[in-house]
């Protein structure tokens, strides 16, 4: 089983902000399937939403929609919602 501190720091952009853009959605799915169950990870998730990267942003969603499926996928939330509908011009048909 992989450590999970440092994928979980990784995905911190204080923690690392020079992490690519390209390696976020790659780190989001080792992640997921190594650690999807842990509240930890579904908050870090959850924070990823708000990343500036529309991609990072896209693949949160898809694993926490993954991880949720039995309980109905994501909790949109009002927050969520504005967020996304803010950036609606950053994201493209693929995400």
């Amino acid at each position: 089983m992989l450590k999970r501190q440092p994928l979980l720091a990784a995905l911190n952009s204080s923690t690392f902000p020079g992490v690519n853009s390209k390696v976020k959605p790659t780190l989001i799915h080792l992640c997921f399937n190594s650690l999807f169950l842990e509240t930890e990870f579904l908050d870090t998730l959850y924070n990823l939403t708000k990343d500036h990267d529309a991609l990072v942003v896209i693949n949160a969603i898809e694993a926490i929609n993954e991880i949720l499926s039995d309980k109905g996928g994501i909790e949109v939330t009002r927050g969520l919602v504005i967020n996304l509908l803010n950036r609606i011009k950053d994201f493209n048909e693929w995400g």
